[in-house]
């Protein structure tokens, strides 16, 4: 989510734009699922654990899509990430208000967690200059999550997105929010990773092999156990792994599958049926909330099972012809072309 140097747009690589909308079209159906699924639908069905599995990779794509680009820039300026950063959290504060049963009007989420990640990109984008230091950067993140788990936040949505004081703003964008910095910055790191070696090297196998590793072994000590696998929020503390707070054995899982999409699409699903949604990421990402938010209580009295889903699907599938004809009638009318146009300003003004 998010473009972020002009440069870019003139060159854009049509697979980034490809991995960008599939991140898209994720989010878009885990959040119309938790709006639109009937209750009565069982949580361990194969469906459930699909559109969990689906939604459980949407954000960490997004933010190694988001590291992939931070250093793909050649031009971010202390001006420009200001701005950027500003732009995003206001775009954060409208997402709030679409979707207000989902969010407070000050929670944290994925968009100020890209605000952080511009306003601290200067520090963590440096590592690339000891690739050593970046590789043991974000092995640490991963890890280190095992053992701060306790200083993470309790496993409930509600506590996740209370902002009733300051300093539980502050807590909720560092560490026990949704999207806090810490662990979140793992996947940006990744990106940034595969940006500077986008072929596979011995530090994306010993990614893949380990993160497959440990994700098999979870699954199987899960079933051992009889426990659930994968859980969003787990207030029970049963679950092996869970999104919120993002545990290390999710990081891992969640890794394995951002690597896996990485490799299967990077330079190779080149299709243009999917790139204006990952041209206009951003601009849907905030904009599919206010229908969710306007209709959120229009199944609430149907029974039907399969009106709920077939409402999800075509909910999230529709944004693909959306996007098409919103570039194609209204190019500049989108969030990511406020971005290129703030750019120019500043280009102009140095």
């Amino acid at each position: 989510m998010g473009e972020h140097e002009a440069n870019l747009l003139a060159h854009r690589d049509i697979s980034v734009d490809n991995l960008r909308a599939l991140a898209v079209l994720f989010m878009i159906l885990v959040h119309a699922a938790a709006t639109w699924m009937p209750s009565t639908a069982s949580k361990t069905s194969l469906i459930a654990y699909v559109v969990a599995g689906i939604g459980g990779l949407a954000a960490p794509l997004f933010v190694t899509l988001f590291g992939w680009g931070i250093a793909a820039s050649t031009s971010l300026t202390w001006k420009k990430i200001f701005q950027r950063a500003g732009i995003l959290a206001l775009c954060q504060l409208a997402v709030n208000f679409a979707a207000p049963h989902l969010f407070d009007p000050l929670t944290p989420g994925v968009l100020t967690l890209f605000s952080l990640l511009y306003l601290t990109a200067p520090l963590w984008n440096k590592l690339s200059d000891a690739p050593k230091v970046e590789f043991f950067t974000l092995v640490s993140f991963l890890v280190l999550p095992f053992f701060l788990i306790e200083f993470m936040g309790p496993s409930s949505w509600t506590s996740r997105i209370e902002t009733t004081t300051v300093s539980t703003l502050v807590a909720h964008l560092f560490l026990t929010g949704q999207y806090p910095l810490f662990p979140w910055l793992v996947f940006a790191l990744l990106g940034a990773h595969l940006y500077r070696q986008p072929t596979r090297s011995l530090s994306h196998t010993t990614l893949l092999v380990g993160s497959f590793l440990i994700s098999l072994s979870t699954i199987w000590y899960a079933a051992d156990q009889n426990r659930p696998w994968a859980l969003a929020t787990d207030p029970s503390n049963t679950a092996v792994l869970t999104f919120f707070p993002a545990t290390t054995t999710f990081l891992f899982a969640a890794v394995l599958g951002v690597l896996l999409l990485w490799f299967a699409c990077y330079q190779r699903f080149e299709s243009n049926l999917f790139v204006p949604l990952g041209q206009m990421s951003l601009s849907i990402y905030v904009i599919h909330f206010i229908p969710i938010g306007l209709f959120h209580e229009a199944l609430s009295s149907q029974s039907n099972k399969l009106l709920h889903y077939a409402v999800i699907v075509l909910y999230t599938f529709l944004w693909i012809p959306l996007a098409r004809l919103w570039l194609a009638r209204f190019p500049n009318q989108t969030i990511e072309s406020l971005f290129r146009r703030r750019q120019s300003n500043s280009s102009s003004d140095e």
